[in-house]
C-alpha cells in the first residue's frame, strides 16, 4: 500500500474522531532544520479553532493494520499522533533555543558588526576628523553604480560604537554614518504534505511552465546557492559571493529561493520563471556562535553588483533593523528603475517594522497558508504591500528528496516572480504596482490593511500596456 494511501486512510480515521488539521507554523529569523523525518507530520489548531495533529507514519504496517481490525487501526492512529506531538514539541524547543541564541548574539553586538561603523562619501578632511576622534580607517569600497564610497571605521578597543556614532555625527555635520547593521533570513523549514503555492496564485507548473520568464532578468541577495542542485542544473543562473573572509553560510535557504524562482525539475516541479535569468548574490555568513547573518556592508556591495549587471528586479528574503546607508542604497537603486521586493518579516504580530521591506517604494510581502490564514509569525504593519503563499512551500532538493519551508522569505519570492513576469510587458515600476494591485484578492479588512496589505496576489495580473491581461505561458 502506498504511503499516500496510508496517510489518506489515517487522516480519514482522525477526521472521524473530530480531529482538526493545520500546518505547524514556525517563526524566527535564522534558518532551522525541522525535527520531523520522512513521513512525519505536525499539529496545530485549524481555522475553526479546534486543536489537533496529523501524522503520516513511516512504518511497515498499513493504516488499517494487518488484519483490518478497526480497533487496532484506531490505536495505531493514536500512537502515531502521540509520537508526532512529541516530535513537534522537540522541534519547537529546538527552534526556541536557536531563537534565544540568536537574540543573545544580537544583544552582545547591538545588532551590528562589533567594533565598526560605516561612513559614506566622506571627504579627506572629514576622514581626518574621524581619525582625530579616535577612529581607525579601514577599507574604502567604491560602489560606483550606487554612487557611494563606503569607508569602514574601526572603533578603538573598548570603545562604544553607538556613543562614537553620536559624537562623530555631531562633530561632522551632514556626514552619512551608521552601524554596520546585521540582517537575517526570513524563512524556516518544516515538514507536511506537498504544497499549493502555484495553484493559489493561478500559476502554471510542470512542463506547461517551461517557457515562462524567458525575457525576465532578476536578482536576489541571500545565502549561497547550490548550483549543482538538480532543479538548477542547466538554468540561466549566475552567482557571486560578497562574504569573503567569513565562514560560509549553509546553502539551503538561498537554494530554495533560487529554485522557487527559476528551478526546473519537470515534471515534478518547476519554479515560477524557469526560463528567466537569475543573478544570485551571496552576502550571508555564519558567526562564531552559529547564527546565519549578513551586514549592511555586504548588502551594499551586492546591490552595487546587481545594478552594474542591469538587473531589473531584486528579491530580498531577509530582514533587520533600519540603517541609514541601506536606506540611501534603496533610494538609489529605485531611482535607477530597479524594483525591490522584500520579506515583511517573521517577528510576530507585535514586532516592529522590518527592513528593508519597510523603506519607501519597496514591495513588502507577508505570508499566508493554503486556507488564506496569515502566517502566525509574520510581521504586521502599514508597510505590508501584498500577501502570497509562504507556509509549507515545497522545493526539491538533491537525491530525489524535497523540503518544506515557511516564512515571508518564500512569500516574497512568489511576488518577485509575478512582478518580474509583469515587468517583461510593463514600462516601469508604477505599471508593475498597478498590475499587482489589479490582480489581488482582497482579504481581511476591506482595502489595504496591516495583515494582508492589498491582498493575495494572482498570476492573472492585468497590464496597462498590452491587450492581453496576462502572460498565459506563466498564468493558468
Amino acid at each position: 500500500m502506498t504511503r499516500l494511501f496510508r496517510i489518506t486512510l489515517l487522516l480519514s480515521l482522525c477526521a472521524a474522531l473530530g480531529v482538526g488539521f493545520s500546518p505547524l507554523e514556525e517563526g524566527g529569523y535564522a534558518p532551522a532544520t525541522s525535527a520531523f523525518g520522512k513521513g512525519g507530520g505536525n499539529g496545530g489548531g485549524n481555522g475553526g479553532g479546534n486543536g489537533g495533529g496529523n501524522g503520516g507514519g513511516n512504518g511497515n504496517e498499513n493504516a488499517a493494520g494487518k488484519d483490518g481490525n478497526p480497533g487496532k487501526a484506531l490505536g495505531q492512529a493514536r500512537a502515531a499522533d502521540a509520537r508526532l506531538r512529541g516530535q513537534a514539541r522537540a522541534a519547537a524547543a529546538k527552534d526556541a533555543q536557536l531563537t534565544r541564541k540568536q537574540a543573545q548574539a544580537i544583544r552582545r553586538t547591538g545588532g551590528a558588526e562589533p567594533g565598526e561603523l560605516l561612513a559614506v562619501n566622506l571627504s579627506s578632511d572629514q576622514l581626518a576628523k574621524a581619525r582625530s576622534l579616535g577612529m581607525r580607517l579601514g577599507e574604502t569600497q567604491n560602489l560606483n553604480n550606487l554612487g557611494l564610497n563606503v569607508t569602514r571605521l574601526r572603533v578603538p578597543e573598548g570603545g562604544d560604537p553607538e556613543r562614537l556614532l553620536r559624537i562623530i555625527s555631531q562633530q561632522i555635520p551632514g556626514a552619512l554614518l551608521d552601524m554596520n547593521t546585521r540582517y537575517f533570513l526570513a524563512g524556516e523549514s518544516c515538514a507536511d504534505d506537498k504544497c499549493y503555492g502555484h495553484s493559489l496564485i493561478g500559476w502554471r507548473t510542470g512542463g506547461a511552465a517551461t517557457g515562462c520568464g524567458r525575457a525576465a532578468r532578476l536578482g536576489m541577495i541571500d545565502t549561497p546557492v547550490d548550483t549543482a542542485d538538480p532543479a538548477l542544473t542547466g538554468q540561466r543562473l549566475q552567482t557571486r559571493s560578497f562574504a569573503q573572509g567569513r565562514e560560509p553560510a549553509p546553502s539551503a535557504h538561498g537554494t530554495a529561493i533560487a529554485t522557487l524562482l527559476i528551478g526546473d525539475h519537470s515534471p515534478e516541479f518547476t519554479g515560477l520563471l524557469p526560463g528567466a535569468t537569475l543573478l544570485a548574490a551571496n552576502a550571508f555568513y555564519r558567526t562564531e556562535d552559529g547564527a546565519v547573518t549578513t551586514n549592511a556592508s555586504f548588502l551594499l556591495k551586492a546591490l552595487d553588483w546587481l545594478l552594474q549587471e542591469q538587473v531589473e528586479l531584486v528579491n530580498l528574503s531577509l530582514t533587520g533593523p533600519p540603517n541609514t546607508l541601506l536606506q540611501a542604497a534603496m533610494a538609489s537603486i529605485q531611482a535607477d528603475g530597479m524594483i525591490v521586493v522584500a520579506a515583511a518579516g517573521n517577528g510576530g504580530t507585535q514586532a516592529p517594522a522590518a527592513y528593508p521591506a519597510a523603506y519607501p517604494g519597496v514591495i513588502a510581502v507577508t505570508a499566508l497558508d493554503r486556507f488564506f490564514r496569515p502566517y502566525e509569525w509574520a510581521n504586521r504593519g502599514d508597510y505590508v504591500s501584498f500577501a502570497a503563499p509562504g507556509v509549507d512551500i515545497w522545493t526539491p532538493t538533491g537525491g530525489g528528496a524535497g523540503m518544506y519551508h515557511s516564512g515571508t522569505s518564500f512569500a516574497s519570492a512568489f511576488v518577485a516572480g509575478i512582478a518580474a513576469d509583469i515587468l517583461t510587458r510593463a514600462s516601469n515600476s508604477a505599471d508593475v504596482m498597478h498590475s499587482l494591485r489589479g490582480s489581488t484578492r482582497d482579504l481581511g479588512t476591506a482595502g489595504r490593511d496591516p495583515v494582508f496589505g492589498w491582498g493575495l496576489v494572482h498570476g492573472k495580473a492585468p497590464s496597462r500596456n498590452t491587450a492581453s491581461s496576462a502572460n498565459d505561458v506563466c498564468a493558468s
